[in-house]
């Protein structure tokens, strides 16, 4: 009976360790004490840093850890903070077990997840901010297509300027200002709104970008904030459908009694610089460069030609086939030693071909350039009888009768300074 009893304290004086979990195996009560003994004899026991010691490390840690993180994206982030928390715990476990030194290393993992959590969220917010300052700095320019593509990638911008190829296009109407002056002030607005309304839908529905208005004259461009390609093509092709768009609000205007009005169109292709201009609580994304020069001379010499669009040689060669044009002039502008070549754009190209007077005016042109005013006027009073609105012809035709008069000087090249 008494082996019995001293038999079920035994069994009974057994305890679990840390080291259960892995053998499933309790250590007695007796070896317990033996390794505590042990440890003092040896003077071997575990080392703690104190709390507040410890609290000063830790923050000292998750201080350098938030101002790596800020610097970093979040998947990057996401990276080093992994590679962190695996050092932290391999490193408390090999001090733990080699040099009997106890480091927490619950607080600090979870100090460094909330230092990358507060990031990726102030990182989402920030992106939210800058669409939200996207949307509305180029909302009222270019369409909703294009600012879904600038918000989408907003680091792809350059907005404190970049040069990049554009095509700019002027619009002015023809006659407005003497109208205006026989307007109310209240009927005049109306008519600019439904004016600019009309033509900035066409401007947008081409993919480009409003620059300003000025009095009655509009300014856009393609090619910024975002590249395209074909922004030659959409330029011309842009400028025929507004012509189209004027002359039907030209049919509601004249049934109101209005006198008739033409739009004037210059495009010109070429290098510029496009960013923001003006200060930093008010600025607007515009673009400057000779090119915008050209464009503007361009859309003041259709007055000269009696043509409706002009385009220079730039555009006309980018803009691509499909497009009914004729070479026009050489012309210098003010400023300029080079002359540009520039063409006029009718319409898109007939399936039948260009019509007959096409040919009859660009041999006009050859032979005016040549100095033979007689038969280049013959050919141009040939055009005028096919087509008597012809601005352009009526011009060369008055040309020549005047150089067989008083024929220019040898030297003369066939070119056309721009007042």
């Amino acid at each position: 009976m008494l082996g019995t009893t001293i038999d079920l304290r035994v069994k009974a004086d057994v305890f679990s360790t840390p080291f259960y979990a892995g053998t499933r195996q309790s250590m007695p009560g007796i070896e317990l004490q033996g390794h505590i003994l042990a440890t003092l004899l040896r003077g071997n026991w575990g080392v703690e840093i104190p709390w507040p010691g410890l609290l000063a490390l830790y923050f000292a840690l998750v201080l350098a850890m938030s101002f790596l993180v800020v610097r970093l994206r979040p998947l990057l982030g996401l990276a080093v903070l992994g590679g962190l928390l695996v050092l932290i715990l391999s490193l408390s476990l090999c001090l733990f077990v080699e040099k009997d030194f106890w480091l927490p290393p619950v607080l600090l993992c979870l100090g460094l997840s909330l230092v990358y959590g507060g990031h990726v969220l102030e990182f989402f917010l920030k992106e939210m901010r800058e669409k939200r300052w996207l949307r509305q700095a180029f909302g009222r320019y270019v369409s909703p297509s294009v600012v879904e593509i600038i918000t989408s990638r907003p680091g792809g911008l350059e907005l404190e300027g970049e040069e990049t190829e554009v095509t700019v296009l002027f619009a002015d109407m023809a006659g407005f200002t003497s109208l205006s002056e026989k307007m109310t002030p209240g009927d005049l607005i109306d008519l600019l709104e439904e004016y600019f309304e009309t033509l900035t839908q066409v401007i947008l529905a081409r993919k480009g970008t409003v620059d300003k208005y000025i009095g009655d004259a509009i300014m856009c461009f393609w090619g910024a904030p975002i590249p395209l390609k074909d922004h030659a093509r959409r330029a011309c092709r842009a400028a025929l459908e507004m012509q189209q768009a004027f002359r039907y609000l030209q049919e509601i205007w004249q049934a109101r009694g209005l006198p008739a009005l033409s739009l004037r169109i210059g495009i010109h292709t070429g290098r510029v610089v496009a960013g923001n201009v003006g200060s930093r609580e008010r600025f607007n994304y515009t673009i400057m460069g000779d090119a915008v020069n050209l464009a503007f001379r361009l859309e003041k010499a259709n007055k000269t030609y009696g043509s409706e669009i002009l385009l220079s040689e730039a555009t006309r060669r980018l803009a691509g086939d499909g497009f009914l044009i004729r070479e026009l002039d050489h012309i210098l502008v003010r400023g300029k030693t080079k002359p540009v070549v520039i063409y006029e754009l009718r319409d898109y190209l007939p399936p039948e071909g260009p019509p007959e007077e096409l040919p009859l005016f660009a041999q006009g042109l050859e032979d005016y350039r040549r100095r033979q005013w007689e038969r280049a006027g013959e050919n141009f009073q040939q055009v005028l009888e096919l087509n008597p609105r012809d601005g352009a012809a009526r011009l060369y035709l008055r040309r020549c009768r005047a150089f067989l008069k008083n024929p220019p000087p040898e030297d003369w090249q066939g070119i056309h300074i721009l007042q």
